[in-house]
């Protein structure tokens, strides 16, 4: 081999390690590394000739669910198909970067505010368009987009990428599939949220934490069949907390799995004190609601089950709720241990039922005994054609799995007799009750 095809070995393999440092390997984007030395180099050009940038956090929306349901595979796909669509929408001379999982981040330079904005709502409109994956022909995508301007927002990297972040974040909080200018409010909100998810642990271990109940009735009899535990937290300072004001704060957060075993524990002992006053009615149980991060672990059901054993309370007067998207799992554990609960007479209800990442395969094999409809269906079924629709879907696929369906959010008499005529079994909502304090619901409840 000669001096000159060793040179051009050597430029080879140097270009591989150069490409494999700044690139990501899937898509063939810059990596966070390449990134964020552009960011610096855009930077010190801006300032230097007073040019606006922007900087945008582009999200695929529900792409875990994708992923779990459908293997990494097709997620990889996805994930190709959307680079692709990316650098066909952006400018030649703008930066699209992946920076780990389904996480992008785009660089515009000499754009302002209007500007970035255009091209945040192209990218939004035009990659909500049909995609033929395995599994799901015709799956449409969706992005959330998340802008932050310099010089009008900040003046460095770090805090440009925390507010783009802090938008895209506000995006998905607001329905996913839009996007959002990063504004000042979002920063205190963000400061305000990491106050309330310190806080929380001591509030626990205070004892400001309290149960409220929401009771459960029979469309047919009216009578009560049981109810859903719910949180308020008596903040010391902020009065009375509803669990939109604090829940989205500990999401996914070890600080929500502690919340979520207090509650658990707090509702099996109330269950256990009124069965030992001898004022449950027959069938009557409390839902919990619980997170997959709850159950991924190979002693919650054996813990479930002691708990149940040292108060001697039948598993029958408890059922868990839980998401779409916890089901759509295939984690082995979470499997388990809902077999586990099944086996040992405890409820399971699908929360929310039609609003998330529906998979029919995972209803023919998970062990539910309740599909919940969502109250946005419930409210909006009289006048809209689809969302009646949904409802009647809902509970004919139930009837056909041999499971009840529960609607949430009933508040009229119109709507309770609709349900009724449509087949659904149960329903909750402000027609009989809202959430009530322990005491308020032993009064007007079991008195």
């Amino acid at each position: 081999m000669d001096i000159q095809s060793d040179i051009t070995i050597l430029r080879e393999t140097q270009a591989q390690a150069i490409k494999l440092a700044n690139y990501d390997s899937l898509t063939g984007l810059p990596n966070r590394d390449l990134l964020n030395d552009r960011l610096e180099q855009l930077l010190r050009v801006s300032k230097r000739h007073n040019h606006g940038f922007a900087v945008m956090f582009v999200d695929l929306d529900h792409f875990k669910e994708v992923n779990d349901s459908l293997g990494h595979i097709v997620g990889d796909d996805l994930l190709v198909n959307i680079s692709k669509q990316l650098r066909a929408t952006l400018r030649s001379g703008d930066t699209i970067a992946r920076i780990g999982g389904d996480d992008f981040v785009v660089l515009l330079p000499e754009t302002r505010e209007a500007a970035a904005l255009e091209v945040a709502e192209k990218l939004v409109i035009g990659l909500h368009k049909p995609v033929n994956l395995p599994g799901i022909p015709g799956y449409a995508p969706s992005l959330s987009v998340g802008v932050a301007l310099f010089p009008d927002h900040a003046h460095d990297a770090d805090t440009l990428l925390k507010f783009a972040d802090t938008a895209v974040n506000q995006a998905k909080a607001s329905g996913r599939n839009r996007f959002v200018l990063y504004g000042q409010t979002m920063g205190e909100q963000l400061d305000a949220k990491f106050k309330l998810r310190t806080e929380l642990p001591l509030a626990i271990q205070r004892g400001e934490m309290l149960i409220y109940l929401q009771p459960k009735f029979d469309l047919n009899t009216r009578r009560i069949m049981g109810a859903e535990a719910l949180i308020r937290w008596q903040h010391s300072s902020l009065s009375l907390l509803s669990p939109a004001d604090f829940l989205p704060a500990i999401s996914g957060t070890p600080v929500m799995e502690e919340l979520d075993s207090w509650i658990l524990n707090e509702s099996v002992e109330l269950l256990a004190d009124w069965q030992q006053r001898g004022c449950l009615p027959t069938e009557f149980h409390i839902a919990i609601n619980q997170t997959a991060d709850d159950i991924n672990t190979s002693t919650w059901a054996d813990h479930l089950q002691a708990l149940l054993a040292r108060v001697d309370l039948p598993p029958a007067r408890l059922e868990i709720e839980l998401v779409e998207s916890v089901l759509a799992e295939n984690d082995s554990t979470i499997q388990n241990n809902l077999r586990q609960l099944r086996e040992l007479g405890v409820s399971l209800a699908i929360d929310d039922f039609g609003t998330g990442y529906s998979n029919l395969a995972y209803l023919t094999r998970m062990p539910f005994t309740l599909l919940k409809i969502d109250m946005r269906f419930v409210k909006n079924m009289q006048e809209s054609a689809s969302d009646l629709e949904v409802v009647k879907t809902i509970i004919t696929l139930a009837k056909a799995l041999d499971v009840r369906t529960l609607a949430e959010g009933v508040e009229t008499e119109e709507q309770a007799k609709l349900l009724q005529e449509l087949g659904c079994d149960w329903a909750q909502g402000y027609l009989v009750s809202p959430p009530i304090p322990v005491e308020e619901f032993e009064k007007y409840f079991l008195g």
